[in-house]
């Protein structure tokens, strides 16, 4: 299973792709089992924290999970279209009174 991996986003987006190494998973009867998996790797993730969730079922349904988390971080640029009308200028405030 691969471990917690911790990514940056992409140059200009909120998200990141992200790759690993997929877990293998075997029977000790020598039967298949199927592996699936909540994400892919090579998925693309948004800015926090994803669980990935992999689920091994053999031939008799029995099943085992297994998790890790794909963390990821980055700073979002907003631009905004504004008129220089619709532009208020606030003064600072020192101090608020609350009565």
């Amino acid at each position: 299973m691969p471990s917690n991996i911790n990514a940056n986003t992409d140059s200009g987006l909120a998200t990141a792709v992200v790759s690993w190494t997929a877990p293998t998973a075997s029977d000790y009867s020598g039967g298949s089992v199927t592996l699936t998996s909540t994400h892919n790797p090579g998925g693309t993730f948004s800015i926090g924290t994803t669980t990935v969730t992999y689920t091994a079922t053999d031939p008799s349904g029995n099943e085992a999970t297994a998790s890790f988390t794909v963390t990821v971080t980055g700073k979002i640029r907003l631009r905004y279209n504004v008129s220089a009308s619709e532009l208020k200028i606030i003064p600072a405030c020192n101090s608020i009174n609350i009565v």
